[in-house]
């Protein structure tokens, strides 16, 4: 995962796709995947918006052909991905810490919000590290939805505990 900088000049392309857990709105920095978020039937805006809003400088164009290949990829059937992708993120040290963090976690697994916390060299910060986690902007790839409570139980998610829930069964299946 690369962290930059923007830039006045900075192209995203962005489209609304498929996936197995909804409509998601998919942008890219080149190559690079930028943002990626469930926004569902009538939430477009919402997520544009908040695109916008993390990438103020940049020039976003709609672009479903190129989203639409990398969604392909991306939510491909159980078993069948066996590529890499870049990520570019914009956060605080810390948040890019902590999403560094989930990266570590293995499709399959799951982990606590104290774990991560650790990983991401502040074992004391488990409130802040929740907070990054539910400010990730590249959902399902930084895979905040591996993240539980300590006593197991889901806790909250950005898109709702029941697609966190799909997400983590469907995610058993291919590992």
């Amino acid at each position: 995962m690369s962290v930059i900088n923007q830039e006045k000049g900075t192209v995203i392309r962005y489209g609304f796709q498929a996936s197995p857990f909804g409509e998601v709105t998919l942008a890219l920095a080149g190559k690079a995947i930028c943002g990626l978020s469930l926004c569902g039937r009538g939430q477009r805006r919402r997520a544009l918006t908040a695109l916008q809003r993390l990438w103020p400088e940049a020039e976003l164009i709609h672009d479903q052909k190129s989203t639409r290949a990398m969604a392909r990829r991306i939510f491909s059937r159980p078993g069948k991905r066996t590529f890499s992708v870049h990520l570019i993120a914009r956060g605080t040290a810390f948040q890019i810490k902590v999403w560094k963090a989930l990266l570590t976690i293995p499709g399959g697994r799951l982990a606590s919000y104290q774990d991560i916390a650790r990983k991401a060299g502040h074992p004391a910060a488990v409130r802040a590290t929740g907070t990054a986690i539910g400010q990730n902007p590249i959902g399902y790839l930084i895979p905040c939805h591996r993240v539980i409570r300590k006593n197991g139980s889901l806790g909250q998610y950005a898109w709702g505990t029941k697609v966190k829930k799909k997400i983590i069964d469907w995610e058993k299946v291919r590992a």
